[in-house]
């Protein structure tokens, strides 16, 4: 059995999405990676890569993040997911945060069953 765990991986987050991260994760559970962006580009001067090292817990913390009263109906977010194996798989997250499935809808988007702690067995 392979001991390496399964990292998410979100590029892109905003300092306020940073706070918000870390109001709803364990500190032991995230690390962060700043970027710059180049003076010639649009966008934040600066973004921040969210690191979580997956577990059931991280997973629970990761999508009430995601599902956190956002200022519209609908939520997207790219996330990449580091497998066991070394491989990386982007997927882009579209949460409708009206959806009383909307917690199932993310373990799908991301490739687990409905039931996070499938993620330990595999």
């Amino acid at each position: 059995m392979n001991d390496t765990p399964t990292i998410l991986r979100l590029p892109g987050l905003t300092p306020l999405e940073r706070i918000e991260l870390e109001d709803c994760l364990d500190a032991s559970l995230l690390e962060f990676e700043d970027q710059t962006v180049d003076k010639g580009n649009v966008g934040e001067p600066i973004t921040t890569t969210a690191i979580i090292v997956l577990s059931t817990v991280a997973l629970k913390g990761f999508i009430s993040w995601l599902l956190k009263n956002r200022l519209s109906k609908q939520y997207e977010k790219t996330v990449e997911t580091l497998g066991k194996d070394g491989t990386i798989v982007r997927t882009t997250i579209k949460v409708d945060l009206n959806s009383s499935t909307a917690e199932a809808d993310v373990l799908k988007q991301l490739g687990f069953s409905d039931d996070p702690t499938s993620l330990l067995n595999s």
